[in-house]
C-alpha cells in the first residue's frame, strides 16, 4: 500500500509528548526552517533513512506494521521520502499545504482505512529514525512535533466523524450492523450488570478527566442506562432507522 501516492498529483515514545503549544516560543517561522534544514541533512541519506524509518514502523510499532503487509518497504520508503520532501516544500505554503493534506486524509480514510491513531503510530517511528542521523536539539523536537500536529491535525480534522468510507454499501452497512449487534449481546448474555460495572470502573480509572464527569453518579445505575442505550443504539443499526432525533433521545 502506498499511503502517500496520491499527494503527488495535487511522542518519540522515547521522549515527552510535545503538542503543538509546545512551540508557543518557537516561531511556526523558524519552525519551517529548522524542519527544512533539518530534511536537507536527512536527504543527504535519502535511502537509509527511509529504510531506517520503515524498520521502526515494522519493528516497533505493531498496529501500523499490519498496514504494510503486503507492501514492497523499499518500494514504499522511496516514495514515503520522495512525497515528504513535497511537503516540506509546502511549507512556504501553508494553505496550499493544507488543502493538500484535507484531501490526502479523505483518501487515507476512505481507500485505507487509515485512523489517527496509525498516523500517530507512524510519527513515533519516524522520530525515532531521524535521530539517529541528524543531531537531536529541544528546538527539533518542537519544531517536528509541530510539523507532525499540523499533518494529523489537517489530515484527520474532517474525517474523525466518519464511521464508514463513503463507498461502502448498503449491504456492507447491514453486515456491519449485524456483527456489531452480535458482539454486542454476546458480551452481555452472561451479567449484564457484570459488564457495565467493569466497563466504568476500567473506564475512571483510567480516564481521570472523564471521571469527573462521573462525581456523585451511582455507577450501577450508570451502567444499567448504558447497557440499554447500546441495546437501542443496536437496534437501529439493524433497522437502518438511525436519525440525528433518535440518537439525541437516547443520549
Amino acid at each position: 500500500m502506498n499511503i502517500w501516492q496520491f499527494f503527488v498529483t495535487g511522542k518519540s515514545s522515547n521522549n515527552p509528548p510535545v503538542s503543538e503549544s509546545s512551540i508557543e516560543d518557537l516561531a511556526r517561522e523558524d519552525a519551517v526552517k529548522i524542519v527544512k534544514s533539518t530534511w536537507v541533512e536527512l536527504m543527504r541519506k535519502q535511502e537509509e533513512v527511509g529504510l531506517r524509518i520503515y524498520q521502526e514502523v515494522l519493528l516497533k510499532e505493531v498496529e501500523m506494521s499490519r498496514l504494510f503487509m503486503q507492501t514492497k518497504i523499499e518500494k514504499q520508503s522511496t516514495a514515503f521520502m520522495m512525497m515528504l520532501n513535497i511537503v516540506v516544500g509546502y511549507l512556504d505554503d501553508l494553505s496550499t499545504l493544507d488543502e493538500k493534506l484535507t484531501a490526502l486524509g479523505a483518501t487515507h480514510l476512505n481507500q485505507y482505512r487509515v485512523k489517527r491513531r496509525h498516523f500517530k503510530h507512524f510519527r513515533t517511528a519516524f522520530m525515532r529514525a531521524i535521530k539517529q542521523y541528524v543531531p537531536w536539539t529541544d528546538r527539533r523536537e518542537a519544531a517536528w512535533m509541530w510539523f507532525w500536529a499540523r499533518i494529523i491535525d489537517r489530515m484527520t480534522a474532517d474525517n474523525s466523524l466518519i464511521p464508514f468510507a463513503k463507498d461502502t454499501t448498503p449491504q456492507q452497512y447491514m453486515e456491519y450492523a449485524r456483527a456489531i449487534h452480535e458482539t454486542f449481546d454476546a458480551a452481555i448474555t452472561d451479567d449484564p450488570q457484570l459488564f457495565s460495572t467493569t466497563f466504568y470502573q476500567d473506564l475512571l480509572e483510567s480516564q481521570p478527566d472523564i471521571a469527573n464527569l462521573f462525581k456523585g453518579i451511582e455507577i450501577k445505575q450508570q451502567g444499567a442506562k448504558f447497557i440499554s442505550m447500546v441495546r437501542q443504539f443496536t437496534f437501529f443499526f439493524i433497522e437502518g432507522q438511525i436519525r440525528t432525533k433518535k440518537l439525541y433521545f437516547i443520549w
